[in-house]
């Protein structure tokens, strides 16, 4: 009797102690699925931060290109020159020089009495190339392809020296007259700040 007395302890126990141990193994199992959840939640969020890096990363790339682009642009860049310097020297592809001056800037831009001298054209060919590659970055802009902030060096030191130089104002007219539609909203995020 005592024999089966224990052996039915021993049983009771077992199942017991079988009982602690599948709770155990399915505590354990829940705390490895959590931390299995965790680590995997935290790799996708990094390689999420590592993507939004790598794209913003591009995103200035591609601004520092198109700024690249105009400053190596001939006459982007004798365009940006103008709203910046006055009575500075440029030479057209024919080798021709031309003292140019604030207020021939200013007349050069003129929507009427359109007959223009060598200057004048060259003046207008140079701001037609500068206003082009406007109207690329704040088309660039709209699409995301990269942000505002990229761009802010050179160009709102350009366009905070053509309002300075007093050559904002014609400059104005020229892109609504031609329907430098980009030009004119990008021209507004620089003037209309602050």
């Amino acid at each position: 009797m005592e024999y089966l007395f224990s052996e039915a302890i021993i049983q009771a126990v077992s199942q017991n102690t079988q009982g602690y141990i599948d709770t155990a193994i399915k505590i354990i199992g829940i705390v490895g699925g959590l931390i299995a959840a965790f680590k995997a939640i935290s790799e996708i969020r990094e390689g999420r931060i590592l993507r939004e890096r790598d794209y913003r990363w591009k995103q200035t790339n591609a601004a520092k290109e198109l700024i690249d682009a105009m400053m190596n642009d001939k006459l982007a860049l004798a365009a940006a020159s103008m709203l910046d310097w006055d009575k500075n020297i440029y030479f057209d592809d024919n080798k021709r020089s031309f003292m140019i001056s604030h207020q021939e800037v200013v007349r050069a831009l003129r929507i009427e009495n359109l007959k223009f001298s060598s200057k004048e054209k060259f003046i207008r060919d140079a701001f037609d190339k500068f206003l082009n590659y406007l109207e690329f970055m704040e088309q660039f802009i709209k699409n995301d392809l990269f942000k505002y902030e990229d761009i802010l060096y050179p160009i709102e030191y350009y366009i905070r020296a053509a309002k300075e130089k007093h050559i904002l104002d014609a400059l104005e007219v020229y892109i609504k007259e031609y329907n430098f539609n980009n030009s004119e909203l990008f021209i507004k995020r620089f003037t209309q700040k602050k």
